[in-house]
């Protein structure tokens, strides 16, 4: 799976709707951009944190994949909380709540 950086086309290809195997792949990529503060990956954060949250209910994405997927949304909702609220809708809240109080243990 090839995720275009050209802004816009950022994250087109999301969620892959096939070869489900390449989803850590993708989403390892998406994390190490977003760790080095990538810009175009920012702008995007909008269209991925509610792509990135009905993933993790996605029967056929696996548990690693979802573990990075909880990973990368740990970091962001911590660094851009306020971007990502108003990104998802009160489902996805309650998914995302949901899933970083299982990684914090609660």
């Amino acid at each position: 799976a090839v995720v275009s950086t050209q802004s816009g086309h950022y994250g087109r290809g999301l969620p892959l709707q096939e070869d489900y195997e390449e989803n850590i792949t993708v989403y390892s990529s998406i994390y190490g951009l977003l760790s080095s503060n990538c810009q175009v990956a920012i702008e995007q954060l909008p269209t991925l944190i509610p792509l990135m949250i009905t993933q993790l209910t996605n029967k056929k994405v696996d548990d690693e994949t979802k573990a990075k997927l909880t990973e990368i949304l740990q970091g962001v909702t911590s660094q851009y909380q306020d971007l990502t609220l108003k990104s998802i809708t009160s489902d996805q809240a309650e998914i995302l709540k949901q899933a970083l109080a299982h990684v914090n243990g609660s």
